[in-house]
């Protein structure tokens, strides 16, 4: 006989038997191809037991145990990538009106300084400026010197102004140093000015690059939100499928149970009351009939012998008031009780009723109760108010489930 179980999902979802048939037989091919490297039989056994899935509305993935909710029942969904549209171009176009660029090429093939002083604005007004002191002063010296000799030239005189003249020309060379320092120094407050107009415009750039980013991010994680929302309406959903599919199950299950309980308690008490009737009949005495003889309730006196705190004396004392005929072997069963009460039983002493008991409070553990509710505990005592479940049984129950027993029984 074949040990094949389905998966939970197939189980939950696929209500016709036949389709889970199918689902069988295409698991056991797939599992066939795989052992034999048949990667075309894979996949043919895989998108055969898709199409089933596809009835139902649900994709079982890559091994079948998954729950991919379908959009129409004709094929796996496709991941929604719509949000992508959202975010706009993926790419940072920078430096799109190129000032950097060419700002930065400037910068970098820039002519090395030099000085060429005849080429110098300020230089040449200095010239001049210098010319005219030299002429003046050699005008001085040459009208000075015509006082002195009566108006006539001589060499001494002529010398003279030409050195006058010379002196000042001689200190319009000296200048020519400060001004290549002064050009100089412009030369690099124009260079020091071209790098910080491209810190400038770099810095401007990198603000509209952060804003670009930061706006994509918040549309990035906006869409994402948004896919997750709808990732965890469609778990609720499916959840609540579960929850339904689970509760209509255990329904149908719990009443088929009922029913056999019922069936099974209704057919003891007939055998009791049959019993009960043939003992009547056995009970005659010459032309006399006694009553029929009571059931020997153990529970009952053992309960009381124990209570009494003089067990073995309150036994063999009250033994017939509790239906026994006899107290031979009595205490015997009572230091059984005894031994139960006070150390418990285990699961295989359990009667099968109790074990039925016992089956149907576990599915309860998973049900939700409001706090302080205690249905586990509720119904172990009433079924041990009706008899259903000796005290031994009750105790174990009470124990097995959480519960004091000291604390439910009296």
């Amino acid at each position: 006989m074949s040990d094949f179980q389905h998966k939970n999902t197939d189980k939950t979802l696929i209500t016709d038997e036949s389709d889970l048939d199918f689902i069988r037989k295409y698991t056991e091919a797939y599992n066939k191809a795989y052992a034999e490297g048949d990667k075309a039989g894979q996949q043919a056994a895989h998108d055969a037991a898709e199409k089933i899935h596809a009835k139902y509305d649900y994709s079982g993935g890559v091994d079948g145990s998954e729950y991919i909710k379908l959009g129409t029942g004709a094929s796996p969904a496709k991941a929604d990538t719509s949000w992508l549209d959202k975010l706009g171009d993926s790419n940072y176009n920078y430096d799109q009106s190129g000032q950097i660029s060419a700002k930065l090429d400037a910068l970098l093939n820039r002519t090395p300084f030099s000085y060429d002083a005849a080429s110098d604005p300020l230089y040449q007004q200095y010239r001049k400026q210098y010319t005219r002191e030299a002429d003046r002063s050699a005008e001085d010296v040459l009208g000075k010197a015509a006082v002195m000799t009566g108006g006539m030239p001589s060499t001494a005189a002529v010398a003279a102004s030409q050195q006058a003249s010379d002196y000042q020309m001689s200190q319009m060379t000296d200048k020519i140093p400060e001004l290549q320092q002064l050009a100089y120094s412009m030369y690099q407050d124009k260079l020091s000015g071209d790098r910080a107009d491209l810190n400038t415009l770099i810095g401007l750039e990198d603000n509209n690059y952060n804003r670009w980013l930061t706006d994509r991010n918040y549309l990035y994680q906006l869409a994402r939100d948004q896919v997750g929302d709808q990732q965890t309406a469609d778990a609720l959903a499916y959840q609540k499928q579960q929850d339904k599919l689970n509760y209509d199950y255990q329904k149908e299950r719990d009443a088929i149970e009922d029913a056999r309980y019922n069936a099974e308690w209704q057919y003891k008490l007939q055998q009791a009351a049959q019993e009960a009737a043939g003992k009547a009949s056995g009970t005659r005495r010459s032309n006399n009939v006694t009553a029929p003889p009571r059931e020997a309730d153990y529970d009952g006196l053992f309960e009381a012998a124990y209570q009494s705190g003089y067990p073995k004396s309150y036994i063999a004392n009250n033994y017939k008031k509790f239906g026994f005929t006899s107290s031979s072997g009595v205490y015997d069963g009572y230091e059984d009780w005894l031994d139960k009460r006070e150390n418990g039983i285990d699961e295989s002493e359990l009667s099968s009723s109790a074990q039925r008991i016992m089956s149907s409070l576990e599915k309860m553990r998973g049900q939700r109760t409001k706090e302080g509710e205690t249905p586990i505990a509720n119904t172990i005592a009433v079924y041990a108010d009706q008899g259903k479940l000796t005290d031994a049984e009750a105790r174990f129950l009470f124990s097995h489930f959480g519960y004091d027993p000291d604390e439910w029984l009296e």
